[in-house]
């Protein structure tokens, strides 16, 4: 991902600085995820168990499970389009936990990598986390005071909302991470995200730079060449 992003920064910041950037790329965009997978996909990081699955009509779902694991939905990678730049996620959970404790057994954490980074937890706005995650049953997201969603979502559906620290042309990807202890589960699913809204972030994939932004590209990887060769000249 890090070798790849590069090219989508260099290409991006061409397109703006020749205005060949589309002015949508700058809109508030949704993610149906009752309707589409989104391009998401899947890892499990420790344990077993039933992967993230996608449910037609009720979005990305993973089960609760009695043994210590760690299962991760990846977002696709995004471009941010302007410094001020958000995910909202609509979301239901009900993982083990006493939230009036401020005390998660089990619970679920978003992360995001920035330009092929390692992941960071992210704090959100709107519905916050529950608790703090217990270090007894060895949930693997525990540590530092890590803090999650658990217990039952209010109301049934919630709506966090993840800013992300980027600056325009930078690259971000999104983690909902769900951690279980050794303890108890709650009933299945432990967590649903039904939907996602991106605020000036658009899919990597659909940055398409206009023909004078390849031209400029072209010329820098020349320029880029020569030097190097002239270098190599000066050394033999």
């Amino acid at each position: 991902m890090r070798s790849r992003s590069w090219q989508v920064r260099l290409a991006l910041a061409a397109a703006l600085t020749t205005g060949g950037a589309p002015a949508a790329l700058a809109q508030t965009s949704s993610i149906d995820l009752r309707a589409t997978d989104g391009g998401f996909t899947t890892q499990t990081l420790v344990g077993g168990g039933t992967p993230w699955t996608w449910v037609a009509g009720d979005g990305w779902v993973t089960l609760g499970t009695f043994a210590v694991a760690r299962k991760r939905l990846l977002s696709p990678v995004f471009v941010a389009t302007a410094d001020a730049s958000a995910m909202t996620a609509e979301h239901r959970f009900i993982f083990e936990g006493d939230e009036t404790q401020d005390r998660c057994a089990d619970a679920g954490v978003v992360f995001a990598s920035v330009d092929g980074g390692a992941f960071t937890p992210l704090l959100p706005g709107g519905a916050p986390y529950s608790g703090v995650i217990s270090t007894a049953g060895q949930n693997p997201l525990a540590g530092g005071g890590q803090r999650g969603f658990c217990g039952f979502s209010p109301f049934g559906l919630v709506t966090s909302v993840f800013s992300a620290a980027v600056g325009a042309g930078s690259t971000v990807q999104f983690a909902f991470d769900g951690g279980w202890g050794d303890g108890n589960a709650f009933v299945n699913p432990n967590w649903v995200i039904e939907r996602v809204t991106l605020r000036n972030l658009t899919p990597a994939e659909q940055i398409v730079p206009e023909p004078s932004t390849y031209a400029l590209v072209a010329t820098g990887l020349a320029m880029v060449a020569g030097a190097a060769r002239r270098r190599r000249g000066r050394t033999r």
